[in-house]
């Protein structure tokens, strides 16, 4: 089984890597995210770490908009601090330089924002954990007991994404699913929070023009149906599968120039990461002046610069 991916609409336009982006959400907001970054794009991916369930994706864009960091949310384990906002990555040993990094984290989540092109988000799971009444977005390894766990609504998710979607119609949302089974809900716990994240998505695309699905989920779960596609673990998709989906990503939602700049661009790194076995040989000497006027030649098409260091 195939998906046809066709998303010539209006006012829809394609990603361009002129423009900004952000990705904030589950795995397929960070893979994505990379792999855009590492194809020249400039993309602001997940910086409070994974982010499981919609709301608390969307607790910290709104926390970015309206710019009101709440101290509250802030507690101290094991000599260190953390945010019940944030991934556990996300930490300081005091609460004063916590509050800083999160300060510049939310400051530059604004500033893409309100200035991106596309917003791609995951939602990876509607199962939520609550503490005293409020939403965490991780529970950063504390007794499971201090937490009461639910299962989201289709229309408060609706609700809560309507409101930010609307707040930003010039940002094209990317919505999509983590195909990721999260297997300690349980496998039926599982595919029940899959189907409320779908129903949530499917309402918020069909009442927005700026916004649209990518099947991740479907090209991983129906596609690639094979065990051949996933880490060890049988859950995670692996980089063949990630390399799959990019693959797709880039068909269904970049423009053509965008589409031929990472082309260009992935033929340059094949040519930075040829390995010369004789480097004094004539024969090296000619592949590294073609590789050098292949790169200012891709940097002044592109980006309209001379020359520019090509990392892989």
């Amino acid at each position: 089984m195939e998906f046809k991916l066709d998303f010539d609409m209006e006012p829809w336009s394609k990603l361009d890597y002129r423009k900004k982006h952000l990705a904030l959400g589950s795995c397929f907001a960070e893979n994505i995210g990379r792999k855009l970054m590492t194809h020249r794009f400039d993309v602001f991916s997940n910086p409070f770490g994974t982010l499981y369930n919609p709301l608390s994706i969307a607790r910290v864009l709104n926390t970015a908009l309206d710019g009101k960091i709440d101290p509250n949310r802030l507690f101290e384990s094991n000599n260190r601090w953390f945010s019940w906002d944030a991934a556990s990555k996300v930490n300081a040993s005091e609460q004063p330089k916590l509050l800083k990094i999160l300060e510049g984290k939310f400051n530059k989540t604004n500033q893409y924002l309100t200035n991106a092109q596309s917003a791609i988000i995951t939602f990876g799971s509607a199962w939520v954990y609550e503490l005293n009444g409020e939403l965490v977005a991780n529970c950063h390894k504390q007794p499971t007991n201090m937490f009461d766990k639910r299962l989201l609504v289709v229309q408060e998710v609706v609700a809560e994404w309507s409101a930010i979607v609307e707040k930003l119609p010039n940002t094209e949302f990317v919505f999509t699913v983590s195909p990721v089974r999260y297997t300690r809900d349980g496998l039926h716990e599982s595919n029940v929070s899959k189907a409320v994240l779908h129903q949530a998505i499917h309402e918020l695309v069909s009442t927005h023009s700026n916004a649209v699905y990518f099947p991740a989920y479907e090209i991983v779960v129906d596609e690639l149906r094979d065990y051949r596609f996933f880490d060890r673990d049988l859950v995670h998709p692996n980089e063949l599968a990630i390399d799959y989906v990019w693959d797709k990503f880039k068909a269904a939602m970049l423009n053509a120039d965008s589409r031929n700049m990472v082309k260009d661009y992935t033929n340059l790194l094949r040519m930075v990461d040829h390995k010369l076995l004789f480097p004094d040989s004539p024969e090296a000497q000619k592949f590294t002046q073609k590789l050098t006027t292949e790169r200012q030649s891709f940097e002044a098409r592109y980006f309209g610069k001379e020359d520019i260091t090509v990392s892989s």
